[in-house]
């Protein structure tokens, strides 16, 4: 009898320890999705410049501009932008790039002939934060 409850005791405190390290190996604090690419422009050998957009549950929606240089293989964050979640387009001229984004996709504008956008004007040189 003695040995039975003490099997059955074993047999628990494996099935706990194993549901709580299988939570914690799938937990995830924030409910991102992985980036999704939008574009990017090649900076030649040096590397390029990528547009992505981030949806999440959690959080507001971003676009990130992302400098990747191709020969050390690391990957910098230029900028940010919440609650922005589309990129009209963009201009690359020397060591300046300019954005244009805006807020909601369509928001009751299909019949207008003109697009709003906000304009951001970024330095590729200066670097917010190293991602790889």
């Amino acid at each position: 009898m003695k040995k039975r409850c003490f099997i059955a005791a074993i047999v628990s405190v494996i099935l706990i320890l194993s549901g709580v390290i299988y939570f914690f190996q799938t937990f995830k604090l924030v409910g991102g999705e992985s980036p999704t690419h939008i574009t990017g422009y090649t900076l030649g050998v040096k590397g390029s410049i990528e547009f992505f957009y981030i949806n999440s549950s959690l959080s507001a929606c971003c676009i990130q501009v992302r400098k990747i240089d191709k020969r050390t293989n690391e990957e910098y964050l230029l900028e940010n932008y919440e609650n922005y979640d589309n990129m009209v387009g963009y201009c690359y001229s020397g060591d300046s790039l300019t954005i244009f984004i805006r807020q909601g996709y369509w928001l009751g504008r299909r019949h207008s002939n003109s697009v709003e956008c906000d304009t951001f004007h970024i330095n590729i040189n200066n670097t917010k934060w190293k991602l790889k």
